[in-house]
């Protein structure tokens, strides 16, 4: 193979390097399979963020176990880079397909168990903190004042309200829970 073209911000959002063989870092932020595909045990996906953006990674072949034990993890991957388009022809994202155990290093893995990890108030959540690195996998915990069924829970405690994006079925508002996950902004309601 020939030697991986590193992929750098200015490429990436130009489609320079569409359809190339290429190295990128980042973080893996989840391993999923397509419960709804029959082959979705041989080929899982990762969401993998880089510092210029989020990568959907296909991997073909290669074990939804091993993928997961990632999670967390920051990587380095070499794979068929492209770029993603509307039907304007505008980009709106970027994938990787991978298919080889040799194509993936994993530079430093998590930082920490996560159920171990500090307690974050939720109102110091996306804000500056140089001992907190938002990138990785952050710990709350508040009350549970609505549940959208499907959709999520939302959460407050003593400083502040966030949206968590799980399967909710089963817990209850008022219940006190602890959610680990990636800290992500948005549009959504803050109570």
């Amino acid at each position: 193979l020939p030697k991986p073209l590193a992929v750098s911000a200015e490429k990436a959002t130009s489609g320079a390097d569409d359809a190339q063989w290429a190295s990128v870092e980042g973080i893996v932020h989840s391993v999923n399979l397509d419960e709804s595909d029959s082959t979705a045990a041989l080929h899982p996906s990762m969401e993998v963020v880089t510092d210029w953006g989020t990568i959907h990674v296909w991997a073909f072949n290669l074990p939804y176990a091993w993928l997961k034990s990632m999670e967390d993890s920051t990587v380095r991957l070499h794979g068929a880079f492209g770029t993603i388009f509307n039907r304007d022809q505008q980009m709106i994202g970027y994938q990787m397909s991978i298919s080889r155990k040799e194509d993936v290093t994993v530079l430093h893995g998590p930082p920490v168990d996560p159920a171990q990890s500090q307690l974050i108030p939720i109102a110091q959540l996306s804000r500056f903190s140089s001992h907190i690195d938002f990138s990785h996998r952050v710990r709350v915990r508040g009350t549970v004042t609505m549940n959208s069924l499907g959709r999520g829970i939302y959460l407050q405690d003593g400083t502040g309200g966030l949206q968590v994006e799980i399967p909710s079925e089963e817990i209850r508002v008022g219940d006190e829970v602890e959610a680990i996950g990636y800290m992500t902004t948005g549009s959504a309601y803050a109570p």
